[in-house]
């Protein structure tokens, strides 16, 4: 059986230019003020990413690689940011392999249905928690948030 295709191997530098747009040296503040990608994410599956015990936010579409916001939904604020380092579809009969990166349990994935369409992991890097979360309107969209564009702690 052919496993779902892991994350290539990723080296410091890369990782370093994807973050580089949320980079704290920016200004002379420490804080950066250009426009930002708001990830918009339920507490649950937040808490999990933040602790990084989840490296995988699954989507039913595919995204761009780099630079987001953490955003938690129902609080209305932005809490900490990430990289989106790569995207990949997951075939759902090889999801469970990998449940120590998205933490989705059967049942969770069973209340999906067929519905949702396929399964694609947003793998994330660089998590990072703030210290102070940002008050921030969402927007309407269910996964993407009105960007931001304020200073970052």
């Amino acid at each position: 059986m052919p496993s779902a295709r892991l994350p290539p191997s990723r080296d410091d530098s890369a990782c370093r230019r994807l973050s580089d747009e949320l980079d704290d040296s920016d200004t002379p503040s420490g804080n950066t003020s250009s426009s930002k990608r708001v990830l918009k994410i339920r507490k649950e599956w937040l808490d999990l990413i933040l602790s990084r015990q989840k490296s995988w936010e699954i989507r039913s579409k595919r995204c761009t690689v780099g630079p987001v916001l953490l955003y938690e939904v129902g609080a209305r604020r932005i809490v900490g940011r990430a990289d989106i380092i790569d995207v990949f579809r997951v075939p759902r009969s090889e999801f469970a392999e990998h449940f120590d990166k998205h933490r989705v349990n059967t049942k969770a994935l069973a209340r999906l249905g067929p519905s949702y369409g396929d399964l694609y992991a947003w793998v994330l890097a660089n998590v990072r928690q703030f210290d102070i979360p940002i008050d921030h309107d969402g927007g309407r969209s269910v996964t993407w948030g009105a960007h931001y564009n304020g200073i970052i702690p």
